[in-house]
């Protein structure tokens, strides 16, 4: 009652971040976590680590009984199956999943363990896919979106920006032989425009591209310090080339 009357900011962490909310969850503390959370206690508050107080909920009965709380309180346990335009912590009908931790498996054997809405992945969540590829990162309403890293079974990776599910944004993609190719993605294709290509001998091209070639003013740089700039066309030098150092 004290937090209550002297209007303390109980979503102000410590060093680590922690605010008494993780504590009182993390404890299954009955007693302080109502006052907290009628003091305004965020459930989605996040400590240096990550973590958030929703995230650490894996018990299925305690999970009812903040549910509870928050129905009793003012209803913010509707679920977006409600229409209810307020965020859902934590939806009452067991029809709908925790946006804590939580592991899915898909029809064609995918496996996904993270932060759950209304039953689908949405917010940080790593993906396995049968091909032994690997997703982990951002997800909105059931697809790839913000930050993320794709990890291929073949060796490549990407890493970058996500929209939609497709790379869309800046990202790096890392081929398994050891080039590198950094700029601009669209639909999952990389960009016409600028970017830049390290080889794995150390040679490196930026300037500009179409259609996935060096194509347009660019400049390539060898492992041995040669400089060429000029003009390129489908990966190849066609305007007089000259060394510049």
């Amino acid at each position: 009652e004290i937090l209550l009357k002297e209007k303390v900011n109980v979503n102000e962490g410590g060093p680590d971040g922690v605010t008494p909310l993780h504590c009182a969850v993390r404890k299954q503390h009955r007693k302080v976590l109502p006052v907290l959370l009628k003091a305004g206690g965020d459930l989605y508050a996040k400590a240096n680590d990550g973590s958030t107080p929703v995230g650490a909920i894996q018990d299925a009965d305690y999970r009812s009984y903040i549910a509870g709380l928050l129905s009793s309180q003012d209803g913010r346990a509707a679920t977006a199956a409600t229409g209810s335009s307020k965020r859902s912590p934590l939806p009452v009908s067991p029809r709908f999943a925790s946006p804590g931790p939580y592991a899915i498996v898909l029809e064609d054997g995918a496996q996904y363990t993270g932060e759950t809405l209304g039953g689908v992945m949405h917010g940080m969540g790593t993906m396995t896919f049968p091909s032994g590829d690997r997703y982990h990162g951002s997800w909105h309403k059931g697809r790839k979106h913000g930050f993320g890293q794709y990890k291929f079974a073949n060796g490549d990776n990407y890493e970058g920006q996500w929209h939609n599910g497709a790379q869309s944004g800046k990202g790096v993609y890392a081929f398994s032989n050891g080039g590198r190719l950094e700029g601009t993605w669209q639909n999952g294709r990389f960009l016409n425009g600028s970017g830049r290509y390290v080889f794995a001998d150390g040679d490196s091209y930026e300037g500009q591209w179409r259609s996935d070639k060096m194509w347009g003013s660019g400049t390539y740089m060898t492992a041995a310090g040669k400089v060429f700039r000029g003009y390129w066309e489908k990966n190849e030098f066609v305007a007089p080339s000259f060394e510049t150092r």
